[in-house]
């Protein structure tokens, strides 16, 4: 209702205190993006209705600036940052926004925002974590780390239907009541 401002944005914005691989840290953002039907929703109106539409194929949103140099790198990073939180989606092009801002030799910042149609805290720190593993595996592609899978959302939507249907949903909601 209110396209102008970033009501519905789900802004985190990481400490990352290590070196990173930024090519690596791309493709492995990349790599989610490809798996990940909720990232790739856009919203288009078809016949004046809104609708949720999962792309085929996104290219991942991310910016990527050096703070660096800058008097005081991680205020800087974070003003950047905040500033991008604060832009709000287009929903037609991206419900997601990444950035990542070095701060120093091994010291980054990184928002990751997601709009609340598509995610809420919980799912945006699930997203944190099957990016950092992904980017794990691509730094040592023969070690023990195995990537973390990310499950369609239709299948949360099968398990939530059957939930609805179950014994244990039926007392919550009596209990709710």
């Amino acid at each position: 209702m209110r396209p102008d401002l970033p009501l519905y944005a789900a802004p985190l914005i990481f400490d990352i205190p290590q070196a990173l691989d930024v090519e690596l840290f791309c493709a492995a953002l990349q790599s989610v993006m490809d798996q990940s039907d909720v990232l790739r929703t856009v919203i288009q109106v078809v016949d004046g209705v809104p609708q949720q539409v999962v792309r085929p194929q996104a290219i991942a949103p991310i910016r990527v600036k050096d703070f660096s140099a800058e008097e005081n790198p991680k205020e800087a990073a974070r003003n950047w940052l905040v500033q991008i939180a604060n832009t709000p989606f287009d929903p037609h092009t991206s419900l997601v926004q990444f950035a990542l801002a070095k701060v120093g030799l091994e010291a980054y910042l990184w928002l990751q925002n997601q709009h609340h149609i598509i995610a809420d805290a919980t799912s945006s720190f699930n997203v944190y974590r099957v990016i950092a593993r992904t980017y794990e595996h691509l730094i040592c592609p023969d070690g023990e780390i195995e990537p973390l899978s990310i499950a369609p959302f239709a299948e949360y939507q099968k398990f939530e239907r059957e939930y609805r249907d179950s014994a244990k949903f039926q007392r919550a909601e009596r209990h709710w009541q």
